[in-house]
């Protein structure tokens, strides 16, 4: 008998190891798994999986990351490995990653380590330093953590890579780009020109500017175009232009925007001394009708050193002509920027010489993100035809009016069922007498630009107010004064239940900061009548009050209104959508003001041959005036500074500039991008609960919490006393 029950016991052991077997061999084929984060964290959006199925050749992902980095970085290591494999799942054959093993084993670096170090850095990937604190010593050490996209003869290098936030986001869009770009240079009917202007004269005065390179320019831009067609199937044509010594070429240059240096007699210790002369140096692509210009040298005036120069190191100046190179053949697709009418300054010139009028005026980090994403394209509707424009037009801050013409224009642009992105400021600020000097304050008179009586009519008004919230940013006094905090009422704090998520691309935004914001109207009548849906995005909270008439930003001067005041939550951004009505569809088209000499061209354009009659009065167009225009979308806010550098991060990762561009992404059709980049949105604040809840959930941690435990004892006391009843019963029985 003890035999037999041994042999059943080994039998069931047996039969228990394969049956684990089998489940194991099972589970290589049958694979699942679920996400239960909020947002599918860890798992591949719908973006990244439509992203690996139009991947038509070999892509291979080559990550370079140092093993055993202290925390956080060893957690983005983990994410990684987790992420690619997650790649992995959703796509076919054509796609595979590789970990190169750049990690010395206790200071011995073996030849397999030196060359993957090496092969790093021939992707321009190149070592960061690290904190590690151990046994309450901190140490730096060096670590590499960047990967890089090879897809055919083209790359996209990820580098450093020091977070998970965005890290889907960033993958996808690098392979996206990568598949556009070779499919886009495949199908290039003609090359693009890289044109170097270079005036040799440059070389005598190049010493006295601190540059000791720049005879050498053109070789190293012949380099690093040679080494671009190896990639770009040889799409590129290089010539290096001496302007000193070929005056025939000026008008070209002329028109491209380049830096130009003149400088006065030069005597020299030693040596004959230089003479009185100019220059001109900048980098020019051209293709199809299109330029784009690259300055060269970089002018910044510091304080006490006076001016300064500089030229980019190769690999900087590789990276800006492959950068522009995306721009001008449309690889990214195009967004338009209005840049007349004193809107902020969004071009790349403004940002490489960092010469902004103020500091608070400048959007470089805003136009490096729409640039990473968009192709931007200046427009101006007093010179451009709309109709040629992006099918998205963004007017940030406005100053200046428009013309019935130029309205005219915008509003035919809309009814095209195209999109508009209103940042739209109220107030602007200016100073008695011109000047501003540290003594005299800032006044602020309304703005009327005439986009009010476009928006009015299609149902939405901005009034010349702005909106003050006592939920607002709090500001740290000056600590040798009283210290405390001066709260910003003009800076309200957008928390999570004024935010509207129903929107897809709203989904995770959970607060934001607004600035001086101006309330956005909704005309329910008109918007009904028009057939047009109206959605808020987001509103002040209950605790706000418009200020209009004189206004002041000075904190120290804005106190809220009495307690008898009345106060209220205010719309602040909001989303217009279907087929809008023309403002001018009673008005007939406006007539195109122009000067006095164009007056005369055009005259002199229309003026008949002899003998022959004048027919153009008598001539009449119609159609050219659409009157209800297929369905569009308008953006409207009531301020432009979300989009400035200290409201929107360099990194694109705070609530600002993932609302911001997301917005951007609805508005081009591109929802899903726009849910990829929200989904790791790491600020996750706390609901807000009222005074009395937060009392009852102390109290009850306090004695509640005690109370239910002395109860919880009180009964499994009360059970074992019966059950020892019972048992008592029944033996006594």
């Amino acid at each position: 008998m003890g035999s037999s029950e041994r042999i059943q016991r080994y039998t069931k052991f047996i039969i228990y190891v394969v049956a684990v077997v089998l489940i194991n061999l099972a589970g290589l084929t049958l694979f699942f798994r679920a996400d239960l984060t909020a947002h599918n964290k860890f798992s591949l959006s719908t973006a990244s999986k439509d992203t690996l199925a139009e991947v038509a050749a070999p892509l291979t992902i080559k990550v370079f990351f140092t093993e055993n980095l202290p925390a956080p970085h060893n957690a983005t290591e983990r994410y990684l490995h987790d992420l690619l494999e997650e790649y992995g799942l959703f796509a076919d054959k054509n796609f595979n990653y590789q970990f190169y093993n750049v990690t010395p084993r206790e200071g011995d670096m073996s030849e397999e380590i030196a060359g993957n170090q090496e092969l790093a850095k021939d992707y321009g990937i190149y070592p960061v330093q690290v904190q590690n604190i151990e046994a309450d010593e901190v140490k730096f050490q060096k670590a590499y953590m960047g990967m890089v996209i090879v897809y055919g003869d083209m790359t996209e290098t990820i580098d450093p890579i020091k977070s998970t936030d965005g890290l889907e986001y960033q993958i996808t869009t690098a392979i996206g780009k990568l598949s556009r770009k070779i499919s886009t240079f495949m199908n290039l009917t003609e090359p693009v020109n890289v044109r170097l202007y270079l005036s040799s004269s440059l070389y005598q005065v190049a010493p006295y500017l601190g540059i000791e390179n720049m005879a050498q320019l053109p070789q190293t831009i012949q380099s690093i175009i040679d080494g671009m067609n190896d990639r770009l199937a040889g799409r590129l044509a290089f010539e290096a232009v001496d302007p000193s010594r070929t005056p025939d070429r000026m008008p070209e240059v002329s028109e491209s925007n380049l830096i130009r240096l003149e400088w006065p007699a030069i005597n020299r210790k030693t040596g004959d001394p230089v003479p009185a002369g100019e220059g001109i140096i900048g980098l020019v692509l051209r293709h199809d009708g299109e330029q784009v210009s690259l300055p060269l040298l970089k002018v910044v005036d510091v304080p006490i050193f006076g001016t300064q120069y500089s030229m980019p190191d190769k690999e900087g100046l590789e990276k800006s002509i492959d950068k522009n190179l995306e721009t001008l053949v449309g690889i990214n697709d195009e967004i338009g920027y209005l840049s007349s009418h004193g809107t902020l300054d969004m071009s790349a010139m403004s940002m490489f010489n960092q010469q902004q009028s103020s500091p608070d005026e400048s959007v470089g980090n805003f136009r490096k993100a729409v640039a990473n994403n968009y192709a931007i394209s200046q427009v101006d509707p007093a010179k451009d035809d709309l109709s040629q424009a992006p099918s998205c037009l963004i007017i940030a801050q406005p100053t200046a009016s428009f013309t019935d013409y130029e309205l005219f224009q915008i509003d035919q642009y809309l009814m095209r069922g195209n999109n508009l992105a209103l940042f739209l400021d109220q107030f602007q600020e200016f100073y008695p007498g011109g000047r501003q000097s540290p003594y005299a304050r800032p006044q602020y008179k309304p703005l009327s630009t005439g986009l009010e009586k476009l928006l009015k009519h299609y149902g939405v008004e901005i009034p010349n107010a702005v909106v003050m919230d006592e939920n607002c940013y709090q500001q740290r006094r000056n600590s040798q004064r009283d210290g405390g905090q001066q709260p910003i009422y003009f800076a309200p704090l957008i928390k999570n239940r004024f935010i509207n998520n129903e929107p897809d691309f709203m989904n995770n935004i959970k607060g934001l900061i607004a600035m001086k914001m101006a309330p956005v109207n909704l005309l329910s009548d008109t918007l009904e009548e028009n057939g047009l849906t109206a959605t808020t995005l987001f509103s002040s909270s209950e605790s706000s009050w418009e200020k209009t008439g004189r206004v002041t930003f000075n904190p120290m001067l804005i106190q809220p209104p009495g307690p008898d005041a009345e106060q209220q939550s205010y719309p602040l951004a909001c989303l217009l959508e279907g087929p809008f009505p023309s403002y001018f569809a009673d008005k007939g088209i406006p007539v195109k003001e122009t000067g006095k000499d164009e007056q005369k061209d055009e005259a002199a354009e229309t003026d008949t041959p002899d003998g022959q009659p004048d027919v153009q009065a008598d001539i009449q167009a119609t159609g050219t005036m659409i009157k209800k225009g297929k369905p569009g979308r308008i953006f409207v806010m009531g301020s432009s500074h979300m989009l400035r550098d200290y409201m929107f991060d360099a990194e694109s990762l705070s609530p600002n500039a993932v609302f911001i561009m997301n917005l951007l992404d609805k508005l081009n059709n591109r929802e899903k991008t726009a849910l990829l980049r929200s989904k790791q949105q790491t600020y996750n604040p706390l609901y807000d609960v009222s005074g009395f809840a937060k009392t009852a959930i102390k109290w009850f941690n306090i004695i509640g919490l005690p109370v239910l435990v002395i109860l919880a004892g009180l009964i499994v006391w009360m059970l074992r006393a019966a059950r020892k009843k019972r048992i008592r019963m029944m033996f006594a029985s």
